[in-house]
């Protein structure tokens, strides 16, 4: 029996032991991705699911609904995570980044140009855990981001779309 304070860390052992079984159909259950708001200046936003933190804008719009120039984007949602141990978040990126998680910033950068950005490793348990990215493209900069981690059981991959998740607590 599993118990606990909770029930999202719950139902990921349950699903990864194997004792509830994962079918295709499970993304319907718990929706994977990243809720982002993208912001642009002049205060119009838009709100959408990402499946995944990799993207090249150069100098064009976040969404061909909103105005180029600079923006301000904030994706939020969980993380599976499947083993207890350190894990370093990187980016590369051109623009401002804030990676949080469960509220505790990690890793925060500037690039003007293309480039690298590295957390120092954090701890983090097992089950899902909050993750929120904040980016900043400002006017004189093209725009660029991409997500990586990398622990002591695995090398530099970029944030497995897989593991996201976006969960309602209510």
């Amino acid at each position: 029996m599993v118990t606990g304070k909770n029930p999202l860390t719950a139902l990921a052992i349950l699903l990864l032991s194997g004792i509830v079984p994962m079918r295709a159909g499970a993304d319907d259950e718990i929706p994977r991705g990243l809720l982002a708001e993208y912001t642009v200046s002049g205060g119009t936003s838009l709100k959408k699911m990402d499946s995944d933190l990799s993207f090249v804008w150069g100098e064009a719009a976040p969404d061909p609904i909103l105005a180029s120039g600079p923006f301000r984007a904030v994706w939020t949602g969980q993380v599976l995570i499947r083993a207890e141990t350190s894990y370093t978040f990187h980016a590369y990126l051109q623009g401002e980044i804030t990676v949080s998680i469960d509220g505790k910033r990690v890793l925060s950068a500037a690039k003007d140009e293309p480039g690298w950005a590295s957390s120092t490793p954090v701890e983090l348990g097992f089950g899902f855990t909050d993750l929120q990215v904040e980016y900043h493209r400002p006017a004189e900069t093209a725009g660029r981001l991409h997500l990586f981690w990398s622990s002591p059981q695995f090398p530099l991959e970029p944030l497995p779309p897989h593991l996201l998740f976006q969960m309602d607590e209510a």
